[in-house]
């Protein structure tokens, strides 16, 4: 690919991750939102990625109360998903020589359930299917390719890799009320142990004196090559703890808690944080959703020794409309 090409989408891929509404530093999502026929963009300022993605919906239904389709309750869109995304994993190694950059490429292919509009989220109490009404999940395949120059120990010699890896990941969230959004996440990849690999350098100094050495920039990763499985789970909530104060921006503010577990082969990390969010729309318990965002976050590794701060976004282009949904189920 032309190099200046690849720049360009990796600028515009690092502020796209559509759908993913909330992430943790490392870019993987903290809370995903899908919207049936709209587009995003999204941006993190942790590792530069990016992921575009689109909804095919299949169904759209509504479900309302009281035997009256006037008293809505959630919009709810079925669909294919698709996306395709660029990373790379070192931000460091991006800002200071983009033109070395060797990033991964991911495909994914997925099945939503969406909540694309909340009509009057403070009636799903009265159905009598209420836990189905206020959920959404899905569940995506994926694969992926590398780009990386691998120093092996075994044979003292550098060659040009590019491994692949395949996985499954799946979330699923739970809007109880106007206030708290509870939501989990799951995957596993079948990859290579980059965890366990360092970067060199080459051993030609820019510059020596007395006090320091100057070397080159990163040329790759030093290590044997191996395959392991990786797993990881995410728990998170949402707070709008200023929900029922009407006719404010206030509204609009979040508050997300989350824990990761990662999984490297027989090694395994802990991540603690809180992403503080201001969303796009009211949180009000009528007529609005999550599709847009801006979020300041912080979190931990298990020892608490750093503190990794980070921000995140999401645009939405497009709107749902009333006249999308044309069925609706009393319930």
């Amino acid at each position: 690919m032309n190099k200046k090409l690849l720049l360009i989408l990796l600028f515009i891929s690092s502020i796209c991750n559509s759908q993913t509404l909330i992430v943790d530093r490392n870019g993987e999502n903290v809370f995903s939102y899908y919207q049936g026929g709209t587009a995003k963009f999204s941006f993190t300022t942790g590792d530069p990625s990016g992921m575009l993605t689109y909804v095919k919906p299949l169904r759209r239904y509504y479900y309302y109360v009281d035997r009256d389709t006037t008293h809505k309750t959630v919009g709810i869109a079925r669909g294919i998903s698709a996306s395709f995304s660029v990373k790379t994993t070192d931000k460091q190694f991006f800002l200071q020589n983009p033109a070395g950059v060797k990033p991964s490429y991911e495909l994914s292919l997925g099945y939503q359930q969406s909540i694309d509009k909340f009509y009057n989220i403070d009636r799903i109490s009265k159905l009598s299917n209420h836990l189905e009404a206020a959920i959404a999940w899905g569940v995506n395949v994926f694969a992926k390719i590398d780009d990386v120059n691998l120093y092996q120990i075994s044979t003292l010699s550098e060659s040009r890799e590019y491994p692949k890896s395949i996985g499954l990941n799946t979330h699923w969230s739970r809007y109880k009320n106007r206030w708290w959004v509870f939501s989990i996440s799951g995957k596993g990849e079948y990859t290579w142990n980059t965890d366990k690999l360092n970067k060199y350098q080459n051993n030609t100094p820019i510059y020596v004196d007395d006090k320091i050495i100057v070397l080159d920039d990163f040329r790759g990763l030093y290590g044997d090559f191996k395959r392991q499985w990786n797993f990881r789970y995410r728990v998170s909530s949402i707070f709008i703890p200023f929900s029922y104060i009407e006719d404010s921006d206030l509204q609009r503010l979040g508050i997300t808690p989350y824990f990761v577990q990662n999984f490297y082969g027989k090694k395994s990390e802990f991540i603690y944080g809180v992403s503080i969010n201001f969303f796009g729309e009211r949180i009000k318990g009528k007529n609005y959703n999550f599709a847009e965002g801006f979020g300041l976050g912080f979190d931990w590794n298990s020892q608490f020794s750093k503190t990794h701060i980070f921000l995140s976004g999401t645009i939405n282009f497009g709107k749902v409309k009333d006249s999308d949904y044309k069925n609706g189920i009393n319930k």
